[in-house]
């Protein structure tokens, strides 16, 4: 009996446990960020995908748009914003600084030009 106990405190306290994790606050947002072709694409969404709590992330070209989807428990816009601007593509909150613009390849930079 004490070990069927056991079982079914250990099942709840698992259960609980999964109620928990899957109750966290997840999120999505957009905002903008400049890129001008495929390669601003690769680096945003990589450099967004590699925040711990970012479930997913993509990059529209024609409209500029970041969407990412993100555990508001392990990271918020903010970080998301500044991210993307420490690699270089400034967003209208962030303002990428002319070293990382520079870092960027030509077609990349404010003011490249697209392929």
């Amino acid at each position: 009996m004490r070990r069927f106990i056991a079982l079914a405190l250990l099942f709840v306290g698992a259960v609980s446990f999964q109620a928990c994790e899957s109750a966290s606050a997840n999120s999505n947002t957009e905002f903008w960020v400049r890129g001008n072709c495929g390669m601003c694409e690769e680096r945003i969404v990589e450099t967004l995908t590699e925040i711990d709590g970012v479930s997913e992330a993509s990059w529209d070209k024609e409209s500029g748009m970041a969407t990412v989807s993100f555990d508001e428990a392990k990271t918020n816009e903010d970080v998301l914003q500044n991210a993307v601007a420490t690699v270089g593509h400034a967003t209208k909150s962030h303002e990428a600084t002319e070293a990382a613009d520079k870092a960027l390849p030509k077609c990349c930079r404010a003011g490249g030009k697209a392929h």
